[in-house]
């Protein structure tokens, strides 16, 4: 029955706009995970939908970073192959949020629980540890308590500035590129890292007036301090315990990942692209049509859906922001909001990418939203269960 959802709901949208949406495909992806491929002639429109069972406990959703730095390009493909690992099956992806020339994104992005971009005045897609989703414009606050004491964070994962205290993780880079006039303390987690919940962290190094301290790994993080932010330094030693605060708002307790995108164009079951347009500073491309990604989830908060709509093609015209609205509302999108789009726009199902981009290649991206199966029994018995005509091999 679940694999006839999307059909339903695009009947009902199809009643809605008067256009006929032709259904050329659907399939289960795995347990929790549907794949479906539409067609529109009469504009014309091709349409790749993923739809998310939040719920199942073996589906986890994850972002991913190219290069696993914050500067870096790749391909969404080579992306998930990477993270592809024994229990841990990329089974679908789409491309994430706009990013600067060399690969930084523009908004926030949370992987694993720790940070590696902080937020600006756009909306964000992000998830607890518990596949919970949320959606808001938000802003970064970070504190590191001392005993009783507590001190700012005033940048993360940002060059150190004098007077500041930064906090750089492994996704800033092997290490923290500092000159020798600040103090620098490296820190290992206790508990997991998550945003929005307290982090334990022991000093394993310190070191005074030398710089570019080393950053093994994701388990570890540098508070680099200069000027008058050295005074909390001053009384640590190595085994101290200090905790770590990062805090993203409004948004839900122990956030786990997050994505950025550019606008939100759902907003409680209705098309909220003319309100974000001027919250969110006017974007030239929302009244154009062009090819789309976009990310959203149900009323209840239960179904996660990943769209793809291909674009400057003869076989697909893009979208603009209102008929990508209309058409995630009408699958049941309460919360939506558009991923970066244009050349980028990909969508890979198992290890493939099903759509056509529009560069005539996959483009290289700053970073993207996974899928991943855990179950071992599904991610066998789903290995062959899409047709290989229904993808655009690599």
């Amino acid at each position: 029955m679940k694999k006839y959802f999307l059909f339903l709901a695009l009947v009902c949208l199809n009643s809605y706009a008067q256009v006929k949406y032709d259904t050329l495909h659907s399939a289960q992806v795995c347990n929790g995970i549907t794949y479906t491929k539409i067609a529109v002639p009469a504009v014309p429109w091709s349409i790749h939908v993923l739809q998310i069972d939040l719920k199942n406990p073996y589906v986890k959703i994850e972002t991913v970073k190219a290069t696993n730095l914050l500067s870096g390009n790749e391909r969404l493909s080579a992306m998930a192959a990477a993270n592809n690992r024994a229990g841990h099956k990329i089974v679908a992806a789409v491309n994430g949020d706009f990013y600067y020339k060399g690969g930084i994104p523009t908004n926030l992005q949370i992987r694993n629980g720790q940070i590696l971009t902080t937020p600006i005045a756009r909306t964000i897609l992000g998830f607890n540890d518990k596949n919970k989703p949320m959606m808001n414009i938000t802003a970064y606050a970070g504190k590191i308590f001392n005993g009783d004491t507590s001190y700012n964070i005033d940048g993360l994962n940002t060059p150190r500035k004098n007077g500041q205290l930064v906090f750089l993780n492994r996704y800033f880079g092997e290490s923290t590129g500092t000159n020798s006039s600040g103090r620098e303390i490296l820190v290992q987690r206790v508990n997991q890292w998550f945003v929005n919940d307290t982090v334990k962290c022991v000093v394993k190094n310190i070191q005074i007036g030398i710089g570019n301290m080393l950053i093994p790994d994701t388990t570890f993080a540098v508070i680099s301090v200069e000027g008058l932010t050295s005074e909390f330094t001053k009384h640590l030693k190595i085994g101290d315990t200090l905790k770590i605060l990062n805090t993203i708002s409004p948004a839900i307790p122990r956030l786990k990942e997050a994505i950025g995108g550019f606008i939100q164009i759902v907003n409680n079951g209705k098309d909220y692209v003319d309100q974000s347009y001027i919250i969110e500073k006017k974007p030239g491309h929302a009244y154009l049509r062009h090819p789309r990604t976009a990310a959203g989830f149900s009323q209840d908060s239960t179904k996660l859906y990943l769209i793809t709509v291909d674009g400057r093609q003869a076989h697909s015209a893009g979208m603009n922001l209102h008929e990508l609205a209309d058409l995630m509302i009408s699958i049941g999108v309460h919360y939506g909001v558009n991923l970066d789009g244009g050349g980028s726009t990909t969508m890979v199902v198992r290890d493939s990418v099903v759509n056509i981009p529009s560069d005539g290649k996959e483009r290289s991206v700053a970073n993207g939203l996974l899928v991943i199966a855990t179950d071992p029994e599904e991610i066998s018995n789903g290995k062959n269960s899409i047709p290989e005509k229904a993808y655009i091999k690599k």
